[in-house]
């Protein structure tokens, strides 16, 4: 059985999700900032305790924006340097 996105009910590959902190459902997160791949929520650092938390795009109240560009691929928001 197969995982869906909670944000775009795309199918999860097991490797670029992550789970939200909030709602406790899985949604598309890449690992890394140069992989290509559908962003359906944020990672960051807590300023106190300074452990990841993950948030999906509903719960952020992000939903309608993001659910739509999801299924275009997304862009890289920063410039490579060499």
């Amino acid at each position: 059985m197969t995982a869906t996105c909670s944000v775009c009910d795309g199918a999860l590959d097991g490797f670029d999700q992550a789970v939200c902190d909030s709602c406790e459902r899985p949604f598309h997160l890449p690992r890394r900032t140069d992989a290509d791949g559908i962003e359906c929520g944020r990672v960051w650092v807590h300023d106190q305790w300074l452990t990841l938390v993950h948030a999906c795009y509903r719960c952020l109240g992000e939903m309608p924006e993001k659910a739509a560009s999801a299924s275009r691929p997304s862009r890289r928001r920063y410039r490579r340097v060499r």
